[in-house]
């Protein structure tokens, strides 16, 4: 009965770490197409002004578009990003950014499509 148990401890365990270790997330196809949103506005900060959080839906970090599309250009599963642009607030330097961040998709062989 000891040993039973011993086995059946090893077994679950293994099971937990199995379970653990396997990957999370979505499954991407090769080929597939990332639809990115640009709206609204984007802040420097990582943290938007209190006010901002309790009044409405707060800012985006522009950090994390832009690394949102660093992380699509090397992604070799995607064949193309098409971006939705509605109503920016930002002003032309974060729009630069935004389109050299854009230039990076095409030169790394995706297609982009606004």
């Amino acid at each position: 009965m000891k040993r039973f148990r011993r086995v059946l401890l090893i077994v679950l365990v293994l099971a937990a770490i199995a379970w653990w270790l396997s990957p999370k997330g979505p499954a991407i196809q090769p080929g597939s197409v990332l639809v990115v949103d640009i709206e609204g506005s984007y802040v420097e900060s990582a943290e938007s002004p209190l006010l901002a959080r309790l009044t409405s839906q707060p800012p985006r970090p522009l950090a994390s578009l832009l690394s949102e599309l660093a992380v699509a250009a090397r992604d070799t599963r995607l064949s193309a990003v098409v971006l939705r642009v509605r109503s920016l607030e930002i002003g032309w330097a974060k729009a630069q950014e935004i389109r050299g961040a854009i230039e990076r998709l095409g030169e790394h062989g995706r297609r982009t499509i606004a």
